[in-house]
């Protein structure tokens, strides 16, 4: 409501604060805001503004688990298979976040899950990793073995991924 207020008030939908160039999009998909993304949305807020270091909403959406935003985001055209600026895909950012309905979501609508990242490797790889404790990155899931984690294993089996993908060194290819 405030927001709606704000913007008939004449607010500039896509402002950005000075000093990492954050917009009124961003900080909703931070703090999961659905209801304000729709409505930045419908008054046209650019939903693929870059902050000053080359990250945008979606990204933030992702990194956060808030799946509900990052269903919006894709409706309004963003990229599925977008990476960050330091080359992670939207999947292995949430698979390393351990948002495994945002991964699920990310898939069905169409991540390719052979996108291998930069340093990381691909999503299947990414994902046995993170279920295994000597694999754990930030944050550690409380459960790797949860239904939600299997079930996003089956996810990505059933699109086709490369079984013997390469992992790159030293990212937890050997025995």
């Amino acid at each position: 409501e405030v927001v709606k207020l704000l913007l008939d008030a004449g607010a500039n939908a896509d402002a950005k604060e000075p000093t990492r160039g954050q917009t009124a999009m961003m900080w909703a998909a931070i703090e999961g805001h659905a209801d304000v993304t729709e409505v930045l949305k419908s008054r046209e807020a650019d939903v693929k503004a870059k902050t000053l270091g080359g990250y945008d909403s979606i990204m933030y959406a992702t990194r956060e688990g808030h799946t509900d935003v990052v269903k919006a985001l894709l409706d309004a055209g963003v990229d599925v298979n977008e990476k960050t600026p330091e080359g992670m895909t939207l999947l292995n950012l949430a698979i390393f976040n351990a948002h495994y309905d945002t991964a699920s979501l990310l898939v069905n609508r169409g991540a390719d899950v052979n996108l291998a990242d930069r340093a990381q490797g691909p999503p299947l790889a990414n994902l046995m990793k993170m279920r295994r404790s000597a694999g754990c990155q930030t944050p550690c899931p409380r459960n790797p073995d949860a239904p939600a984690s299997r079930e996003l294993a089956k996810l990505l089996l059933d699109n086709g991924p490369t079984l013997n993908a390469s992992v790159p060194a030293g990212r937890g290819g050997g025995a």
